[in-house]
């Protein structure tokens, strides 16, 4: 039934649900830390280095690992979160990770997924892996001894598991 008013057409209309005609997708992305938070006796030293009345305001951390491999992982997780919000909602309503797909949509993404984390992910891990080394030698010289702690640095497979 329409009704006019002042020019206009108010038209009672259903509307199909659109969790009929989509999905939601959830993915979980497990990460590498990449810093750690400088703390007691450490903190103060570099504080102290730069003359800071107040301790309480300010907040340190130090970068663990500076280098390319690490960086393509995380370029790579970015383009494909950026690939799924193309056929996403176009904000989130959801936590991070999570989308909302057109049933149409599904098996495209789905496939594209599969093959980032069956394929893509796993190549990148493993051109990191023999850097691993490297990295935390040049963190060790760029912190110091001061800062730099070998415990802060996780074996091969430790690092593997954070990307599977």
């Amino acid at each position: 039934m329409s009704e006019e008013t002042a020019g206009t057409t108010n038209e009672v209309e259903q509307v199909e649900p659109i969790m009929d005609k989509a999905v939601c997708l959830v993915i979980n992305h497990s990460y590498l830390g990449t810093s750690k938070t400088l703390k007691g006796s450490v903190k103060q030293k570099a504080l102290d280095s730069i003359e800071v009345k107040d301790a309480a305001m300010v907040g340190m951390n130090k970068e663990l690992y500076n280098c390319k491999e690490l960086n393509d992982i995380f370029n790579a997780m970015e383009k494909m979160d950026a690939y799924i919000t193309v056929f996403a909602s176009p904000y989130s309503l959801f936590r991070r990770g999570a989308y909302l797909l057109p049933i149409t949509q599904v098996l495209n993404v789905r496939k594209k997924v599969n093959e980032f984390s069956e394929k893509t992910l796993p190549e990148l891990v493993e051109k990191f892996i023999p850097k691993l080394d490297e990295a935390k030698q040049e963190a060790k010289k760029r912190l110091g001894e001061e800062v730099f702690n070998p415990l802060d640095y996780l074996s091969a497979e430790e690092v593997r598991s954070k990307f599977s």
